[in-house]
């Protein structure tokens, strides 16, 4: 999975930023391989240059932000078992097709469309909600991947939604997994046929979002 040193990402940086990212593989290295009991080290073997690009770019090529943020979200992929969550533990939800993935949009991002009217908060396993969330990241970046884009589009479909609907510990969730676990792979996000009712719950969720992310 490893990335050639001339890949079309790689050819757009600065002299100064190529030294930067040199210096944020080795640091991560390093830090993984004397803190092991905190990382699952295979996946050293795995981080893609636009990994580790996606993370730079986050932070603005602050190298030492850009490694506590990487790193961080690899002690999270750790605890969380990002690599070890199968369909067999999301099937539940997956099944109601309440997200799902909608061919590419006119930048060749991978659309994500979310159906929130059938999100039912009180009727469902939060841990699955969760998992289902963090594999739909995973398959979207497999997805981009095999297009060559590293970004998605997503479009929330809120036809039908009510105040049943609004789940706030699954929004702030799902805001710090774009923000803190896979910066950069959001292109645009899109709200669709939200009713009245809804910007009400948007002036709580609002604040919670990073300035980029929200100018998305």
């Amino acid at each position: 999975m490893t990335t050639p040193s001339s890949s079309p990402m790689e050819r757009t940086l600065t002299e100064e930023q190529t030294k930067i990212l040199g210096q944020l593989k080795q640091s991560v290295k390093e830090t993984l391989q004397t803190k092991q009991k905190d990382f699952d080290l295979e996946q050293l073997q795995v981080i893609e240059d636009e990994t580790y690009l996606r993370f730079l770019r986050a932070r603005g090529f602050r190298l030492k932000d850009a490694h506590e943020m990487l790193t961080e979200c690899l002690v999270w992929r750790k605890a969380f078992k990002v690599d070890e969550i199968l369909m067999k533990d999301i099937a539940s939800e997956y099944i109601k097709a309440k997200t799902y993935f909608h061919k590419t949009d006119l930048k060749g991002r991978i659309v994500v469309i979310v159906k929130v009217a059938m999100h039912k908060p009180k009727e469902c396993d939060a841990e699955v909600i969760r998992k289902l969330c963090v594999w739909f990241m995973e398959e979207g970046r497999r997805r981009g991947k095999a297009l060559n884009c590293n970004q998605s589009a997503l479009i929330f479909d809120l036809t039908g939604f009510s105040l049943s609907n609004m789940d706030y510990p699954y929004v702030k969730f799902l805001l710090k997994v774009f923000a803190d676990y896979y910066p950069e792979t959001l292109g645009v996000c899109l709200i669709y046929n939200s009713p009245f009712v809804f910007w009400g719950c948007w002036k709580i969720v609002s604040p919670w979002i990073d300035p980029v992310t929200r100018e998305k």
